[in-house]
């Protein structure tokens, strides 16, 4: 197992892991809180917590493949 690698990969289970993944679509959170129909101040709690619900997570990154889809 490559370790390197490994500590390079990020974890999509974690608010920060999700964020990265946002980031790098280059999509803005206000576009993930519309569709997510939610604040955009809970896209970043979810963002911010060590480990979002699994229902959190779920929507989350459906509206990471709307907002990519979109484009």
């Amino acid at each position: 197992m490559n370790t390197s690698r490994d500590r390079l990969t990020i974890d999509a289970t974690t608010g920060f892991g999700l964020k990265v993944r946002r980031l790098a679509l280059g999509i803005q959170a206000r576009d993930v809180a519309r569709l997510m129909g939610v604040s955009r101040a809970r896209v970043a709690a979810i963002e911010a917590a060590r480990y979002p619900t699994r229902a959190a997570r779920e929507r989350y990154l459906d509206a990471l493949r709307g907002a990519a889809g979109d484009r």
